[in-house]
This record gives C-alpha cells, sequence and structure tokens, in this order.
C-alpha cells in the first residue's frame, strides 16, 4: 500500500500538466480584435498651400489606422523655440508618440521636446533649441517642427486644432514672433 501512496499523490499534478493548465489543452484564449485595427485614416490640412508666416498642420504619413502629422513652420527666420496646444476629440484619435522636425535640428542642435498628452483631447508641445549659443533657425521654404503620430479609434472625422501657440526667436532674452497664422486640420478614419 505504501508502494501506490506517492502516486495518488502526484496524480493530480499529473492532470494539470496533461491537460495544459486547465485552457482545455488549445493554447491561449485569443484576445477579441480591436475594431479600430480595420480603418483606413488619414489627415486633412485645413491650409494645403501654407504661405510666409504659416504654422500648419499636415500629413506626414498614413499606415492603417495611424497618422503622423507634420506641424511646419513656412518662410519664418529666427526660430529658437515654440508651443501650442493641439485640442481634439479623444472619442476619434488616441496620441500614439512624437519624433522631432527638421527645422530646429538645423546646425547639427539637438531640440528639447516637451509632450504632454494630459488631459485626453489636448495635447501640450513644447519645443526648443538646446543652447543658446546655437541660435534661430531659419525655415526657407515649409519645414517640419515636429511630428505627431495618432491612431483613429473610430470612424469618421475629428477637428485638430492649435492654441495657446507661440514661436519665439533667439534674442535674449527671447522675444515672440508676430505675424503668424496657425492652421490645424481634419483627421479622417473609414
Amino acid at each position: 500500500m505504501r508502494v501506490g501512496y506517492p502516486l495518488l499523490a502526484m496524480l493530480p499534478l499529473l492532470i494539470v500538466f496533461s491537460c495544459g493548465g486547465g485552457s482545455g489543452g488549445d493554447g491561449p484564449v485569443p484576445e477579441p480584435a480591436d475594431p479600430s485595427s480595420n480603418l483606413i485614416a488619414s489627415f486633412e490640412p485645413k491650409e494645403p498651400n501654407p504661405v510666409a508666416l504659416d504654422i500648419n498642420a499636415d500629413q506626414d504619413a498614413a499606415s492603417g489606422n495611424l497618422v503622423t502629422m507634420m506641424i511646419q513652420v513656412t518662410e519664418v527666420d529666427d526660430v529658437f523655440a515654440g508651443g501650442f496646444d493641439l485640442l481634439y476629440d479623444p472619442a476619434y484619435a488616441e496620441f500614439v508618440g512624437h519624433g522631432p522636425g527638421s527645422l530646429l535640428e538645423s546646425g547639427g542642435d539637438k531640440p528639447v521636446y516637451l509632450v504632454d498628452p494630459f488631459p485626453a483631447g489636448t495635447l501640450t508641445v513644447g519645443v526648443s533649441r538646446s543652447s543658446g549659443g546655437a541660435g534661430g533657425a531659419d525655415a526657407n521654404g515649409t519645414v517640419p517642427l515636429i511630428r505627431l503620430t495618432f491612431r483613429a479609434k473610430q470612424a469618421g472625422t475629428s477637428k485638430f486644432q492649435l492654441r495657446n501657440h507661440h514661436l519665439a526667436n533667439a534674442q535674449s532674452p527671447p522675444a515672440p514672433i508676430t505675424g503668424l497664422t496657425w492652421h490645424g486640420g481634419t483627421l479622417v478614419a473609414n
């Protein structure tokens, strides 16, 4: 009788391991599909043909439900720093991340980017050249200041508006650059 006891004590372990841990032996249960993954998204600028002193949002890239937009500066000299709030409907879009532009990177500078996605529906952005000795950068033509990536969450359209915006020059102390016009756009998802 003593010989059978250890085998009986291990029987529950043998059953658990042979059944795959209680999942029926079929592997993990798949998670439900994300309905937004079937969307095709794009971004339409409010001002598709920017002119001198325009700051506008425009599409940089799109893939499925992801859209990367650029905030661009057109024909503005001596840009050292900038900031703005980007307002959008969080029911339609979700902020995913940001990437560098090319305006403030000129001359080999490594700008500082601060992007705060809270509260949902308001993206607060600040960007500055890292060194006062770098001076300001000139936007000859239309040049990206920053890139922002969003995921479309459902079909429809969502306005993207730029508020509380400014660009500053490289004076000491930096002074606001005046005469600028700021343009947002619309996220479209089908």
